[in-house]
């Protein structure tokens, strides 16, 4: 991730949001991403741009997350993947839509771009929780992606950490999370994200197996009886249409 990751944290800075707080943090790379890390706190840190790092030993994506979510001080809280990016007014559109709407999350569309060419985009597929929850249980695809959300500091303690025990799925289970806390949440027409795809046909295939087992230990955690059964028999059939929309399919632009 090292050689993407200057580019992430300088879409962060061409959002041009004062006060702007970047936390960093090396899950045990094997690469030079901590170099990479170092290089970029001496050049960016200024009065309005701070810029954190911390090199932990590999425990996963939750465990590091975690590590962020404390050593965050801002009002609002938004992740970035160190392979992804925002887009211009990304920040500037998601505080704003939360003071207008007095709202406790705002969150946005994504896109999906390759070669830094945008291949498609992601709408938002519902315009309210109770959809949206069920969407992300029961749809093919999930109805809205996590880092698209700008969040009130006060809900993420409410909350609380992401779960540790799942090293795949983290995102499903803390939006999941998000929306059974009955915080409010407001909608932007407009993608606010940028989801990197340049993983290989064999190494998304791979990617989306190794997935599956924590998917469904993750859904057992939020359905019993006999909704369970039909739930899990239904996402079965759900990860054969995804591997098959991973050979043949794309997001619509």
């Amino acid at each position: 991730m090292a050689g993407f990751l200057p580019e992430a944290v300088q879409s962060v800075i061409d959002n041009n949001f004062a006060h702007t707080e970047i936390i960093i943090v090396d899950d045990g790379s094997t690469d030079h991403s901590l170099k990479v890390a170092k290089r970029i706190v001496r050049k960016t840190q200024t009065k309005s741009i701070r810029v954190e790092t911390k090199r932990i030993a590999h425990r996963g994506k939750s465990f590091a997350v975690n590590e962020a979510l404390k050593m965050a001080t801002g009002d609002f809280i938004t992740f970035l993947d160190a392979d992804d990016k925002l887009p211009g007014s990304s920040l500037d559109l998601r505080v704003r839509k939360l003071q207008t709407a007095e709202a406790d999350i705002a969150l946005g569309e994504f896109e999906v771009f390759s070669n830094e060419k945008v291949t498609g985009r992601r709408k938002i597929s519902a315009n309210n929780i109770s959809s949206l929850k069920s969407k992300m249980i029961y749809s093919w695809k999930t109805p809205f992606h996590l880092n698209a959300m700008l969040i009130k500091k006060e809900i993420i303690n409410r909350v609380g950490f992401f779960d540790e025990k799942l090293l795949r799925g983290q995102e499903k289970d803390y939006a999941l999370r998000l929306l059974k806390s009955e915080a409010d949440i407001s909608f932007i027409q407009a993608p606010v994200y940028q989801y990197r795809r340049y993983r290989s046909l064999n190494g998304r295939l791979r990617l989306r197996v190794k997935t599956f087992k924590y998917k469904i230990k993750l859904l057992g955690k939020y359905t019993s009886g006999m909704q369970k059964t039909v739930v899990l028999t239904w996402n079965i059939t759900l990860e054969f249409l995804k591997l098959i929309f991973n050979l043949f399919g794309s997001y619509k632009k």
